[in-house]
């Protein structure tokens, strides 16, 4: 009896210890709490999670979609996907074959065991009552009996009081909430122009407000597509075969988040434009102008370029040669500025042809008299980089040799300018057709150069970072 009453015993204290000392301890997940839902990884659309588990030939039911999520870390409008159904044992428990999840079993065996411990103890408490009453003055049989009636109202009120008691502790011990899989939300690339998705299909947003709503075959269009003849841009934008600048698109599985159109039509003269945004209004519009950019930066003093910019091509013998140099433009803003060299439709053809005693045109690069607060303002040579103007070309040649070769001046040395690669400059088709490149200055790759002193005899002249032609 005594080995039974240890068994007993066991089983009535083994929940309370699982409850009290593991299910906190699995209970402190960390679920990106203070992460915006629309940024939390874990947050789905009910739509994307269906679409997510049929995907992966998994099967969608509606439990599997848990709105607002845990502690409400998803908000009113997204919530978790959960991968892992409903279960279904060989066995049956408590008249149960089919269970939500871990922590549904662990709740119904607990039920189940403490059910048992209540029969048992109702047993043990009829047979001490029977005991005693047959006990016929015999004090052995009458302290054990009080022995049983004692150890069954014991057992009885731990297990009408175990609830009580840890749900005092921590509501959490009694619902048994263990940590549930959920599934990661592929995070989206940061986009603003849907040509930075290179060739994945777009479909014109309209008035969707997520991805899924849209047909599968309304995703048709290039996100960045490749045009030969720039006469036929306006029949294709007024068509809806291009993502034109302006509009709003959708990519597959881009659930709310959109991109912008970037295809712009010629002016009649055959002037190319731009699709820019505007600093003041924030919209999206088609600017003419070959090659069109803002300005900014996060380091240097406004203004970021201190009037001067160059356009300069490259030969493919090493020559070099200037296209036009011009001021930037400074923001009513006073914190960014922009540029934009616009030339006459026959004037590229004939500057392209300055290359032809000299080789073909290898490509272009921006010339910049960036300010330097401390002393003379110094020359970079700026190339791009998948269409961001933020590449120090002296740099990118000579990054071990010091800051003395990082300047402008040494990429019309010798044959340097040959080095430079063809991918980090612009090309003669993309001024043709007008491109846009936001030029960034950082003091990491454009740093004080050492070209004189304004307070210890003036600037050097000639100005070994200056670009020669």
């Amino acid at each position: 009896m005594r080995k039974f009453k240890k068994i007993f015993l066991f089983f009535l204290i083994m929940p309370f210890l699982f409850g009290f000392f593991i299910s906190p301890a699995l209970a402190d997940v960390k679920l990106n709490a203070g992460v915006p839902p629309e940024k939390n990884p874990i947050c789905w659309t009910e739509e994307a999670c269906q679409a997510d588990l049929e995907f992966m030939k998994l099967e969608w039911s509606k439990d599997k979609f848990e709105k607002g999520g845990p502690v409400g870390i998803c908000g009113s409008k997204l919530g978790v996907c959960i991968a892992a159904g409903p279960t279904k044992t060989e066995i049956t428990i408590a008249g149960k074959t089919i269970f939500k999840n871990l922590g549904d079993y662990i709740k119904t065996i607990y039920i189940w065991v403490v059910g048992i411990g209540g029969l048992l103890a109702s047993i043990m408490l009829i047979r001490g009552g029977f005991l005693y009453l047959t006990s016929a003055g015999s004090s052995q049989r009458v302290t054990d009996a009080k022995a049983r009636i004692g150890g069954a109202i014991l057992g009885l009120l731990l297990l009408l009081g175990s609830y009580t008691l840890l749900y005092t502790i921590n509501p959490d011990l009694v619902q048994l909430r263990l940590p549930r899989a959920y599934l990661i939300r592929r995070i989206l690339p940061d986009v603003k122009y849907c040509k930075e998705l290179n060739q994945t299909k777009v479909a014109f947003a309209g008035g969707y407000t997520n991805s899924i709503e849209i047909p599968e075959v309304a995703f048709k269009l290039f996100s960045n597509p490749l045009i030969d003849d720039s006469s036929k841009i306006k029949g294709f934008i007024d068509a809806g075969l291009v993502p034109a600048c302006s509009l709003k698109y959708f990519w597959v599985g881009s659930n709310d988040n959109t991109c912008w159109g970037h295809v712009c039509a010629p002016l009649d003269d055959g002037t190319p434009q731009v699709c820019m945004e505007e600093t003041v209004n924030k919209k999206y519009t088609c600017i003419p102008g070959n090659l069109i950019g803002t300005i900014t930066s996060s380091q240097k003093v406004f203004p970021y370029i201190d009037n001067n910019i160059k356009l300069i091509g490259i030969c493919n013998d090493g020559k070099s040669f200037e296209l036009r140099e011009q001021d930037a433009t400074n923001g009513s803003d006073g914190k960014s500025q922009s540029y934009n060299f616009s030339f006459p439709a026959n004037f590229l053809k004939s500057e392209k042809n300055k290359c032809s005693n000299n080789g073909l045109l290898r490509g272009f690069y921006l010339g910049a008299e960036v300010n330097d607060e401390f002393g003379c303002d110094d020359w970079f040579a700026i190339g791009q980089n998948n269409g961001s103007c933020n590449v120090n070309l002296g740099k990118l040649l000579y990054p071990n040799a010091g800051k003395w070769n990082w300047g402008c001046g040494v990429i019309a040395k010798g044959q340097n300018s040959l080095v430079v690669p063809v991918e980090n400059l612009i090309s003669y088709k993309q001024l043709e057709s007008g491109y846009l490149c936001d030029i960034n200055i950082e003091g990491s790759e454009f740093p004080l150069l050492t070209n004189g002193s304004l307070s210890a005899g003036g600037c050097w002249i000639p100005d070994p970072t200056a670009c020669g032609k």
